[in-house]
């Protein structure tokens, strides 16, 4: 199967054989092979396999827990390697556009299928200090605690901020809840000389920036 995928091109076999290869990394001695067509049969395709929860994997026979944790984490590997593109050589990023910001933000959510809350702190010139992640839900909703975005915003000694969730039902529009947590996150990191710079809402492929929108005129 390695050689066939040499010969032909990954990107063109079958997605069970794709599968297939993949699983090598973590059952290098057993037959992958009707692993990965029960992982397609039962979840659709790759992203629906890497997608499902760790549960529903160890209920295919031939998956353990360490197999349905190597598939779970690769749409949090494959972030790492965006962000890695990002930073380059120099090992620093700085976001300065709109499209930046929604770029950076998007490689927080790979196939991501909770709302999440993430704190993206900036130095004075922009330059990208880390990521913290506030919360995280279920599909709809997730908690976001003002105290605690404040408080990663002062250990990382950011100059500004930039509030990032996701949406996985597939709507870029924010919700009244949104705006309304928008204004308060504002409110409290103003007085600590802290600003908010934008809020990107993630959905699948797409983001929206709330203040291009002009939802941030507070």
């Amino acid at each position: 199967m390695l050689q066939k995928a040499k010969d032909s091109g990954l990107e063109f076999l079958p997605e069970h054989e794709q599968l297939e290869i993949l699983l090598f990394a973590v059952i290098p001695r057993g037959n992958t092979n009707g692993i990965a067509i029960d992982l397609i049969r039962r979840f659709g395709s790759i992203a629906g396999v890497i997608t499902a929860q760790p549960g529903e994997l160890t209920r295919i026979p031939g998956v353990g827990g360490r197999v349905a944790a190597f598939l779970n984490q690769l749409p949090d590997y494959l972030g790492i390697v965006q962000r890695s593109q990002m930073f380059g050589e120099n090992k620093a990023l700085v976001l300065e556009t709109t499209e930046e910001m929604g770029n950076y933000a998007q490689t927080l959510f790979n196939h991501k299928e909770t709302e999440a809350f993430y704190l993206i702190s900036l130095s004075y010139s922009g330059r990208v200090i880390r990521f913290d992640k506030i919360s995280e839900g279920d599909v709809d909703e997730t908690a976001v605690y003002v105290r605690r975005i404040a408080r990663c915003a002062i250990i990382n000694e950011a100059s500004d901020v930039i509030l990032v969730h996701n949406h996985p039902s597939g709507k870029l529009v924010p919700s009244i809840t949104d705006i309304q947590r928008t204004r308060e996150i504002v409110e409290n990191l103003r007085v600590l000389g802290v600003s908010v710079k934008d809020h990107i809402i993630v959905s699948g492929c797409a983001w929206m920036s709330m203040r291009e929108d002009g939802m941030m005129s507070f």
